[in-house]
């Protein structure tokens, strides 16, 4: 076979699952997302200093660690569900070619498409899911039904099923690395991890950092449930609360006495991820980091439509508050300059909106030098505002 033939490992799997998908292609402004524990160590470091040292999230096979089940090693659990799903594609591959984990939000949860796995996620951009691949149910359970972006009947399986919340997301698998810097629209973060050492790592990262409303869940609501994962581990959640309240961080500090076994943990976080988590109190979605006068950014998905003089494109908000009005002098990560003012926000086809926050997207019209110079992905950060729209500048974002 002429060596331009011979498929790498993440083409032979994108392959294999394509040929096991069905259905029509992927609504675009769905993203994957990649649930952790952000105070967790790998490698005997914080998971957040590692990842602003690699700037690329790693497998499971590479870091050792996992908030799920630890079998990513040749025979183990991991190992054989990668075989079956991929067909082989990775049986030889390292560490570092296998795929990374996430799920698909397409219950649009402030707090991540897969709260299990951890209070913290990284919200991926649209570009990444033409090298992903899905599964449902998830990948532990012999999933026998599969999609990709071009082919996904996943999400009306999934809404029509009755799973627990905490089992109620469609597995992801990302088949190429994924760089901080490139693929990620934003670290989203509890609050309880304000002014410590957890903000202090995330802002070293090269991506915009975010907040949600929080998980915070009450001793008495803890012992309301002791069938859910058993009374030992309402004992222990009880034990290691602080004035009658568990949050991520007070589990997190458990975890780093050394006094705790991992496992029982998990299941005290499993109680505060399904019975204390943000939608459960009617919290709005993730708010950005930072001073109110934030500069507000967007993130290109698609291009749309390129005129002489206009530029439409499916954006998404990253930070700030944008309106018509608003202009752009900036592409980060570039040198480029531009002079772009945002005409018109499109919310949907035949109505308009007046605002643009995070993590909303929407298809936007710009005008003005530079708009040529933009491709998906870039990220065009907003220099000043139009008169009438600066007096009511910083307006909080649409509680919705």
């Amino acid at each position: 076979m002429d060596a331009r033939e011979i498929e790498l490992p993440w083409e032979q799997a994108l392959r294999h699952v394509s040929s096991l998908s069905t259905g029509p292609a992927l609504d675009q402004s769905l993203q994957v997302t990649l649930n952790f524990h952000p105070d967790r160590d790998a490698g005997g470091q914080s998971i957040l200093t590692a990842l602003a040292q690699d700037g690329v999230y790693l497998s499971q096979f590479v870091t050792g660690t996992s908030n799920g089940g630890l079998t990513a090693h040749p025979g183990g659990d991991r190992w054989r569900w990668e075989n079956r799903m991929f067909a082989g594609a990775y049986d030889n591959a390292s560490g570092h070619q296998r795929p990374v984990y996430g799920s698909l939000n397409f219950r649009h949860k402030p707090f991540g498409g897969s709260p299990r796995f951890g209070s913290a996620h990284l919200r991926l951009t649209a570009d990444t899911l033409t090298h992903a691949t899905f599964c449902y149910p998830d990948s532990a359970a012999d999933p026998q039904h599969f999609g990709t972006a071009a082919r996904m009947s996943l999400i009306e399986l999934a809404r029509d099923d009755t799973r627990d919340a905490l089992d109620d997301y469609i597995e992801a698998h990302i088949h190429r690395p994924v760089r901080l810097d490139r693929h990620v629209d934003a670290l989203v973060l509890d609050p309880s991890y304000r002014d410590t050492e957890v903000e202090t790592a995330a802002a070293r990262l090269p991506c915009p950092v975010q907040w949600h409303a929080g998980f915070r869940l009450s001793i008495d609501e803890l012992r309301r449930h002791p069938d859910y994962r058993g009374q030992q581990f309402v004992d222990l959640g009880t034990e290691i609360a602080i004035d009658g309240i568990l949050n991520p961080r007070i589990i997190g500090d458990a975890a780093s006495t050394g006094r705790y076994d991992p496992q029982s943990l998990k299941r005290v976080w499993h109680y505060l991820a399904r019975f204390g988590a943000p939608a459960a109190t009617g919290d709005s979605e993730p708010t950005a980091a930072g001073p109110p006068h934030t500069p507000a950014q967007l993130q290109i998905h698609e291009i749309v439509a390129a005129g002489s003089d206009m530029l439409e494109a499916t954006a998404r908000c990253l930070t700030g508050t944008v309106r018509p009005g608003d202009r752009f002098g900036r592409i980060l990560h570039t040198a480029e300059t531009i002079d772009l003012a945002l005409v018109e926000i499109r919310r949907y086809p035949d109505s308009t909106a007046d605002l643009l926050d995070p993590p909303h997207a929407a298809q936007v019209t710009l005008a003005g030098p530079g708009r040529q110079l933009l491709r998906p992905g870039s990220i065009i950060q907003a220099t000043t505002r139009h008169p009438e729209i600066a007096r009511a500048d910083d307006r909080p974002p649409n509680p919705r």
